[in-house]
């Protein structure tokens, strides 16, 4: 491309390698930013549309792990909302009525043995007010995945189940929050 070529000094035969072709790479770097930005692409969280307009807001914890409502307080924060710092001095309060983390088989090999696990991940959940009026009926955000398995590694299958558990604990989050911010639009 002309655009791109380098002025070729004279130099033995031997000496001479092409010179290198970078532009190319970041012209169609720049047409792909282009484009994307062209179409309405956005990153998550980017958009202030997306953005949660709750103050006073509070994350009851009820039956579920520490792990879960640390990670909806975070999730919360970084949404925009502006948390109460207990239950009494909370307007609207997210209330994690119960998760529960489920492996069963998904299919088993010709020999009898388990190949495919199926992980299920349930959280439930209602938003009331300080008065104990429900503003967002319980609903229940489900996840499924599929984990093959191999009985020669058994510990890092069970590291993998738990990594998996975490990723789709975090993926709730976010499906709790986005609920939240269509139910309270700013």
């Amino acid at each position: 491309m002309w655009w791109c070529e380098r002025e070729v000094i004279a130099r033995p035969a031997a000496a001479r390698r092409p010179p290198p072709r970078r532009c190319p790479r970041w012209g169609a770097a720049a047409l792909a930013a282009v484009l994307l930005a062209g179409c309405g692409f956005h990153l998550r969280g980017s958009d202030p549309s997306e953005r949660l307009a709750v103050t006073g807001l509070y994350a009851e914890e009820g039956s579920v792990s520490g792990l879960l409502a640390s990670a909806l307080r975070r999730g919360l924060v970084a949404a925009g909302a502006q948390m109460a710092k207990d239950r009494a001095a909370a307007r609207v309060i997210v209330q994690l009525l119960g998760e529960s983390q489920t492996k069963s088989v998904l299919a088993v090999g010709n020999t009898g043995r388990v190949e495919d696990y199926e992980l299920r991940y349930t959280l439930n959940f209602q938003v009331v007010d300080a008065q104990g009026k429900v503003l967002l009926k319980p609903q229940q955000v489900a996840l499924l995945r599929a984990l093959t398995f191999n009985p020669t590694d058994v510990l890092a299958k069970g590291n993998e189940v738990n990594n998996v558990f975490r990723g789709m604990r975090t993926d709730a989050v976010s499906q709790v929050i986005r609920r939240l911010v269509s139910a309270f639009p700013q």
